[in-house]
């Protein structure tokens, strides 16, 4: 399954929609269309059926720059959880 990133810009914010497959190759066009956001930024990903490592670390970095996750399903939540513990240790 290939991804798909849809840009809905709403007063003064932004929703990304990530449906798929979030991969290596696609987090160039995410981080592309997270630069082109208008004022904060909503993440929803209830669509996005995985990740692998290098989307989860994209994820993780928009996170930190104030995204905001939406509809983001029980296994999302435990990979992301997941692969945070791993990487950045215990919170």
């Amino acid at each position: 399954m290939v991804v798909r990133i849809t840009k809905t810009d709403i007063a003064k914010r932004t929703v990304l929609k990530v449906d798929g497959l979030l991969q290596a190759a696609d987090v160039e066009s995410l981080n592309q269309e997270w630069a082109c956001a208008q004022g904060d930024v909503t993440l929803e990903l209830s669509q996005l059926q995985s990740a692998d490592l290098h989307g989860v670390e994209a994820i993780h970095q928009m996170i930190q720059r104030g995204a905001r996750l939406q509809g983001l399903s029980p296994y999302l939540e435990l990979l992301l959880s997941t692969s945070r513990a791993t990487t950045f240790g215990p919170q």
